[in-house]
């Protein structure tokens, strides 16, 4: 063949015996071809035997020769072949690949090539090329039998049918599953055949479509196909890929799996999905989520009512100016610190930032915008969430509420009563002026202020006092157990006893816990002395009225007993019947005399009691059981009081009987120990009035109501109650009205 004039034959060179004698000795022996080429224009400096008889030349003959010589034209000149081989080589230092190669006697044959770049001494930069023989028959036949082998195990291996074809639609290959699939037990069946019957009919013409399809194109094909079968709907993903040989389309690999699973999952995931949109447009908020460049990936009509740009607003040029934000001083915030723009930096905006946002119609809106990052593991964020929500009539009530609560606070800092709030933890969270000036007299400290006050705790101002104690345990108390609650409170003030009455009352939050309580505080000093006094003037008149009363009684018995012994000594046949009568009046008068004592002295409960009872016997049968208890001394002043209730009871007791009966007779008993004394008084059968309450004074007569102005204020306490058929009244004595002996 002639040279091309590229590359100038030249006089061969070969190695120095003394260094390559051993090298060459082990080339020789080597079945591969292996040659020594000159980096700098690709001519050959060595070749061994094995590489001369491959391509049918002598030993030697090729030395100085350009590689060209051996490359078989193709799509271009063999010197391009070589110049792009030697440009991959300069890249990478190494080159693998086959080529299509010339023989000496101008056939061709393939041979697969391993070439790399090396210094060797007194040879400069070369290239040393291993080839082997893949395109002749005798050299091909054992790999081509070796690949069978391995596409054979690699088809029979797939779970799924797969197969091989001709570019005229004839198997050249098939597995197990596909024979299965066609109703044959061996897949050598199908060799040769071009449609085998068995397939279903949908998978069979999708199969022949993306043959054809992926001839023409010399590209893969993959389609999704449905194939009905005797009622049952299933889905085959087909793939088909071109088997190319040079710039030649030789035959089709396909492979067909059921993917009805996957459909399913896919489908129920497009259900899921149309679900997720149909409940996220329902939502009152604005939805979107995002991708890590900041693209909408989804959002909702909520959302695209504030943005209807595919992208976030922070990057998004035509949205940006339609939303602003503000910083804590009132400058404008960078848009690069909106919640969308950190959210893809990863950082979380859980509480939100306002917007104002102004619509593509002109409308002025405010905005809460809130986003969060999600991250793929432990990688960087993969999407995010942003949530947007129209705060502008919630705004509007804060407003109203603000303005609405200043009101409060005007009138409640010139109600005369102190008003005061305070939380769960007992921190003062508002008090009103009259509250804030009374905790200034009880500091003595004029100058005071809310702000010196509000966050504290009452016994971190007022100290470990009393008062503090106190105020501290009732409203612990009413927040603890959830129910109003009022409590007088009396504290010295510039030297004056100052009281207030403290009504507290819990605060609840919606879900029905208590946050903490409102107090109310009203100055009751003037209204106590004022009850104080009428007390006192109660005190004196029922005296005044007692000592009369006594007076009266007294002078009237003594009257009586006059009287009665003007009629004995003027009929003595009288003086017996009537001593008995004389004896019950003495012992009543005994009672009234008892005033007549010295100051300060004291009387026998027990003697009290046993007058009043003998005095009384005469009306109707009744029995005094004395019972078992400690000797109590009656106070001086109480004693007429106490013996006339107790006669007023005896006397209602008789009254009132429905019958008398001499086996049920009235009865009056005494029980008692150190701390007091229990006088009953019982009848029947006798029924109190329906409407008859005693505590409550309704349904009295005028000697019970007497009987409750005379009953001492402390020390005596008088209830009258119906058991069965029988009324029951009982009188406790304790002290200061009376006290052991």
């Amino acid at each position: 063949m002639d040279e091309p004039d590229l590359w100038p034959p030249r006089p061969p060179q070969a190695p120095p015996a003394a260094r390559f004698a051993p090298e060459a000795w082990i080339l020789g022996a080597l079945a591969e071809g292996v040659v020594v080429l000159s980096l700098d224009d690709l001519r050959f400096l060595y070749t061994n035997p094995a590489f001369d008889a491959m391509f049918g030349y002598a030993a030697g003959e090729l030395l100085g020769q350009p590689v060209s010589r051996i490359n078989a034209p193709g799509a271009g000149p063999p010197e391009e072949t070589a110049r792009a081989i030697l440009d991959l080589l300069l890249g990478s230092g190494r080159w693998d690949g086959d080529v299509l190669s010339l023989r000496k006697d101008g056939s061709t044959f393939r041979t697969y090539n391993t070439a790399t770049v090396h210094d060797l001494p007194g040879w400069g930069r070369v290239v040393v090329a291993i080839q082997r023989d893949v395109g002749s028959v005798r050299g091909a036949e054992a790999e081509l039998r070796l690949r069978g082998v391995y596409v054979a195990t690699l088809l029979d291996h797939f779970p799924f049918p797969a197969w091989m074809k001709d570019p005229q639609g004839r198997f050249l290959a098939a597995n197990q599953a596909l024979a299965e699939a066609a109703g044959m037990a061996d897949p050598e069946m199908l060799l040769g055949m071009d449609d085998p019957g068995g397939l279903p009919a949908d998978l069979a013409a999708h199969m022949r479509l993306g043959e054809r399809r992926a001839i023409a194109s010399a590209r893969p094909t993959v389609r999704d196909c449905r194939v009905e079968q005797r009622g049952i709907v299933r889905w085959w993903e087909v793939f088909h890929s071109p088997i190319r040989l040079q710039d030649s389309t030789i035959g089709v690999l396909g492979f067909a799996r059921d993917v009805s699973d996957r459909q399913a999952a896919a489908e129920a995931l497009r259900e899921r999905q149309r679900w997720l949109h149909a409940i996220l447009d329902q939502l009152p908020v604005g939805v979107s989520l995002f991708d890590s460049q900041g693209h909408v990936v989804l959002d909702n009509a909520s959302m695209r009512s504030f943005n209807d740009s595919d992208r976030i607003p922070s990057i998004s040029r035509r949205q940006r100016p339609r939303w602003q934000a503000r910083c804590a001083d009132g400058t404008v915030l960078d848009p690069s610190q909106w919640p969308g723009a950190r959210a893809l930096r990863g950082e979380s905006v859980r509480q939100g930032i306002e917007f104002e946002h102004r619509g593509s119609d002109g409308s002025l809106r405010t905005v809460l915008v809130s986003a969060v990052p999600f991250h793929a593991g432990e990688g960087p964020m993969a999407v995010a969430v942003a949530v947007a929500q129209d705060i502008s009539e919630r705004k509007l009530a804060e407003a109203a509420l603000r303005e609405s609560e200043q009101q409060l606070r005007i009138i409640a800092d010139h109600h005369p009563d102190g008003i005061f709030h305070i939380d769960r933890e007992h921190r003062i969270l508002y008090l009103n002026a009259p509250t804030v000036h009374w905790l200034a007299r009880v500091l003595g400290r004029p100058e005071l202020r809310l702000d010196e006050l509000r966050g504290r705790r009452v016994w971190e101002i007022l100290g470990d006092t009393e008062m503090s104690l106190g105020y501290r345990h009732h409203s612990e108390q009413v927040m603890r157990s959830g129910r109003p609650d009022s409590v007088e409170e009396s504290v010295l003030i510039d030297g004056v006893l100052r009281t207030r009455l403290i009504l507290r009352t819990p605060v609840r939050d919606p879900a029905g816990e208590v946050v903490g309580l409102l107090g109310i505080a009203r100055d009751i000093s003037d209204r106590r002395q004022q009850e104080l006094a009428h007390l006192q003037q109660l005190h004196e008149q029922r005296d005044a009225l007692v000592r009369e009363v006594h007076h009266r009684i007294k002078n009237h018995l003594q009257g009586v007993l006059g009287l009665l012994r003007l009629r004995i000594d003027r009929h003595p046949d009288l003086r017996e019947p009537l001593a008995e009568v004389m004896a019950q009046i003495h012992a009543i008068a005994g009672v009234y005399g008892l005033s007549q004592g010295p100051a300060g002295t004291e009387a026998d409960l027990l003697g009290i009691i046993g007058l009043v009872a003998q005095g009384a016997a005469a009306a109707v049968p009744l029995r005094f059981e004395p019972g078992v208890h400690p000797s109590m001394a009656l106070r001086e002043a109480d004693a007429v009081p106490i013996a006339l209730v107790i006669n007023e009871l005896l006397s209602n007791a008789s009254k009132h009987l429905a019958e008398q009966d001499p086996e049920r007779p009235v009865r009056i008993t005494l029980h008692g120990d150190q701390q007091g004394l229990w006088v009953r008084v019982r009848n029947g059968p006798a029924w109190l009035p329906p409407e008859f309450d005693f505590a409550s004074g309704r349904g009295l007569g005028t000697g019970l109501q007497l009987l409750r102005t005379l009953l001492p204020s402390q020390g005596a306490r008088l209830s009258i109650r119906q058991e069965a058929d029988e009324v029951l009244a009982e009188l406790l004595l304790q002290e200061p009205v009376v006290r052991p002996r």
